[in-house]
């Protein structure tokens, strides 16, 4: 992309060089000869006349160059365009590898299975029986994780009495020779007087 906007410019100045900037330089020196010399006896008409073949050269050289501008800035655009399709393309095409790839690895998992379970099958003699079958429990309701081993339910339990225990029945304190403050600890949120109005 640089480089072919450095082309472009390149040769956006060689035609101004080659082609524009020889005429306004001879243009100026007929008009500063003209004007050194003899401004007396050149007519009006042709000093018009040659301010009007000025502006005209100055008008297509501005021309030129916008119309160069709007070209490079169509190259531009033209450019990202199809930089934005190619890059599309890419994504599209590692998307269809991608889903080829799986299809082909399920179909190989697929296979591995069958084969397996076709020998599984041809070595068997009689289908054996599994969990379900063997424990025979039917349709049981869900439980806690505790209840599949006793002796941790029993643990916890006991924790839980222990627990409601402390709350009912303060544990007896030996003698305090000093006041240490409260055993169980201050709560500082805690209020319990009674405001007066």
């Amino acid at each position: 992309n640089n480089n072919k906007k450095k082309k472009n410019k390149k040769r956006v100045e060689d035609t101004v060089e080659t082609d524009v900037r020889p005429c306004l330089n001879t243009l100026d020196a007929i008009s500063s000869a003209l004007s050194a010399t003899a401004t007396d006896n050149i007519d009006n008409k042709l000093l018009s006349q040659l301010e009007e073949i000025k502006s005209k050269q100055q008008e297509e050289k501005e021309v030129d160059e916008t119309s160069s501008n709007e070209e490079e800035q169509q190259r531009q655009r033209e450019e990202e365009e199809e930089e934005a399709k190619t890059a599309e393309d890419k994504r599209e095409s590692a998307l269809e590898r991608y889903f080829k790839l799986q299809k082909a690895i399920e179909n190989k998992r697929m296979l591995k299975r069958r084969t397996e379970y076709d020998e599984e099958v041809s070595t068997m003699d009689a289908r054996g029986i599994n969990y379900t079958i063997r424990k025979n429990k039917g349709l049981t309701p869900s439980r806690a994780k505790e209840y599949r081993n006793p002796r941790i339910r029993q643990k916890k339990k006991f924790s839980r009495a222990t627990k409601r225990r402390k709350g009912q029945i303060r544990e007896a304190v030996k003698s305090v020779p000093v006041y240490k403050g409260e055993a169980t600890g201050i709560r500082r949120l805690v209020v319990k007087s009674v405001k007066m109005h």
